[in-house]
């Protein structure tokens, strides 16, 4: 697999069991390091923590790089973001087509995504299984 084609974050490992690796990431928004985010409330920094398959072994506190293929970032926007927004689109032009008032049609478009969302929770295995990530050490400088 070429380099070119993964996206990868620094973290640090908070434990390890059996065959995963829990990281935590760290977040930070473009703005987020700029001189005047004390004052600012658009900075953002948030922490997560990803499961990831150990290609070696780790201790926790270690630093690592947390990969994954940038193709499924590409097919987990389609799913969060692209997928979505088509569902809202295509219910609300049906719905004012239909000669339906538009806050009747808002909702009922809002209302569509409730199933997608219910099926995309049940199919959540399946996603896990998907969207693997790997933990690997970071080179020392």
């Amino acid at each position: 697999m070429a380099r070119d084609s993964l996206i990868s974050h620094e973290g640090r490992v908070v434990s390890v069991k059996d065959d995963k690796v829990r990281v935590k990431i760290i977040s930070i928004s473009a703005c987020a390091s700029c001189h005047a985010k004390g004052s600012c409330t658009a900075a953002d920094m948030s922490e997560k923590y990803i499961d990831a398959l150990p290609g070696e072994r780790f201790e926790a506190g270690e630093k690592v790089n947390v990969i994954i293929e940038e193709r499924l970032g590409w097919v987990a926007l389609f799913y969060g973001i692209l997928l979505p927004f088509l569902i809202l689109v295509t219910t609300l032009f049906a719905m004012t087509s239909s000669g339906k008032s538009e806050p009747f049609s808002a909702l009922v478009s809002l209302a569509s995504l409730i199933p997608y969302y219910v099926l995309l929770y049940f199919l959540r295995g399946r996603f896990e299984k998907k969207f693997l990530f790997k933990a690997e050490r970071r080179p020392q400088t």
